[in-house]
């Protein structure tokens, strides 16, 4: 059976280098897999980890985006010219095609079915795809609707092909049709994972001057399990005790957040006197400050499940020095990492307080 140009285009649109392999192009196909894999790992590490570089980032993603559309022109090109075949059209119109029609529809769902000639269908499917992209940037339930759609819509422009014009054997548009489904609902569900592990928060006080500054937007590995440790700069949601020192009733407190550092684990004995706060009796170094605190705070000892957190801007933050202590199920998560603007961009893990 002679091989088809399209299908080892729609091969490497799931996985860089599985068109060539198709082509038995075996070590190119492992070459441009292994490519585009260091390229975006890298990418991924640079922009999420806390010492890698936004830049870098930025360039092995976008070489990496590169890598990948070659790779698919390269798996077009790789059965095109194996079959060597000068009739044979590089973007079917004379001749339709049903793989080219399954990466039209793969594009946006419709497409392949106008490109069949089946106008009014094909530009409900669009409008539906379209409106759908729509509803899952507010409604997470519709995530799945796009990749359901898109897969459907394949199998169906497919199927709208005679037997003698398509493959007899049509295995091959199940496989399609159920990857296609399987990589959509990964793809679009991943960036709400993510977001569930990894939050972006804008500075918009100097409390935590000077080490964060107005404007600033930070990393935040968010997490349930996080144990805080001393010198660690947290994000944590607005709760009643503090909302009653700020004297502003919160609609939403789920949706307010504040940024301190962590001075006191539970257990710990805490004091701040002379410009200094002493940590189980010992002065913490902290080279981190604006300037030391003008207050005096009386020993206290910090109770199970709470932290006692500051300001770096000691002398203009409302912390527990204020409101008291910070129960832990209002911890969102560990802010590790300056992102933006890139001048400022720096870890900030390094930035603990010993003592």
């Amino acid at each position: 059976m002679d091989k088809e140009p399209w299908l080892a285009v729609n091969c490497s649109m799931f996985l860089p280098g599985l068109g060539q392999c198709y082509g038995e192009k075996w070590f190119r196909g492992i070459f441009w897999f292994l490519v585009t894999l260091i390229l975006f790992i890298g990418s991924a590490w640079s922009i999420l980890s806390p010492q890698g570089e936004i830049i870098q980032g930025i360039i092995l993603s976008s070489i990496g985006l590169l890598i990948y559309l070659i790779n698919v022109f390269d798996a077009h090109q790789v059965i095109y010219r194996k079959l060597n075949n000068t009739k044979l059209e590089k973007i079917p119109r004379t001749h339709k095609n049903p793989w080219f029609a399954v990466f039209a529809t793969r594009i946006i769902p419709g497409l392949g079915h106008i490109y069949l000639n089946y106008p009014n269908l094909g530009l409900v499917l669009v409008v539906v795809a379209l409106f759908s992209l729509q509803l899952k940037n507010y409604f997470t339930l519709f995530l799945g609707i796009y990749p359901v759609l898109t897969a459907v819509s394949a199998y169906d422009v497919f199927r709208k092909f005679p037997k003698s014009k398509a493959f007899s054997n049509r295995s091959s548009i199940v496989l399609i049709t159920l990857a296609l489904l399987f990589w959509g609902l990964l793809l679009n569900y991943f960036p709400f994972w993510l977001d569930k592990q990894v939050g972006i928060f804008f500075i918009p006080s100097d409390s935590m001057s000077p080490t964060l500054k107005i404007g600033d937007r930070l990393l935040v590995q968010k997490s349930a399990n996080y144990p805080p440790q001393i010198g660690d700069i947290i994000v944590f949601r607005s709760f009643l005790a503090l909302e009653l020192v700020t004297q502003r009733a919160l609609t939403n407190p789920d949706e307010t957040f504040y940024i301190k550092r962590i001075i006191g684990t539970p257990g710990a004995r805490i004091e701040i006197t002379n410009g200094k706060v002493y940590l189980n009796d010992y002065p913490l170094v902290e080279n981190y400050l604006k300037e030391s605190p003008n207050y005096q705070l009386d020993p206290l000892t910090v109770p199970e499940g709470n932290y006692f957190v500051l300001g770096d801007n000691r002398n203009n933050s409302l912390d527990s020095h204020v409101w008291g202590f910070l129960p832990k199920q209002y911890i969102v998560g560990h802010a590790y990492k300056i992102f933006w603007p890139l001048e400022r961009q720096q870890s900030l893990i390094r930035s603990k307080s010993t003592s």
